[in-house]
């Protein structure tokens, strides 16, 4: 019986434990990213792309966090550009970005010259 309830207290804390923060998209993981990181270092450390994932251009995204990270491979394996978006830690980027809209912001927003 107390080993019954010795499993489920375990068991408990660690659905506690996976569903308060066991996300790979953590600020201080993005950062140990480098620009010779390659897509393999890249989705050991933040996990798979969950918004898209294309050839040379990932994205992450949490919304409960209001977390966003591109990541750019132009050209080859390795990192390009990574940029780390959110409430907490704001902006800051790794690179330079190459491909235009690969953040939510390009893609959803058209421009418009009311001029013409």
């Amino acid at each position: 019986m107390m080993l019954r309830k010795l499993a489920w207290c375990a068991l408990l804390a660690a659905g506690i434990g996976f569903l308060c923060g066991c996300s790979k998209l953590q600020y201080k993981n993005w950062q140990t990213l480098t620009l010779q990181s390659s897509k393999m270092e890249v989705a050991t450390v933040l996990g798979e792309p969950n918004k898209w994932k294309k050839e040379e251009a990932w994205m992450y995204h949490d919304g409960d966090r209001q977390v966003t990270v591109n990541c750019e491979f132009v050209g080859g394996d390795n990192l390009t550009y990574s940029r780390w978006v959110d409430p907490e830690h704001g902006v800051h980027e790794i690179g330079r970005a190459a491909i235009e809209g690969t953040d939510l912001i390009d893609r959803d927003t058209r421009k418009t010259d009311i001029n013409q």
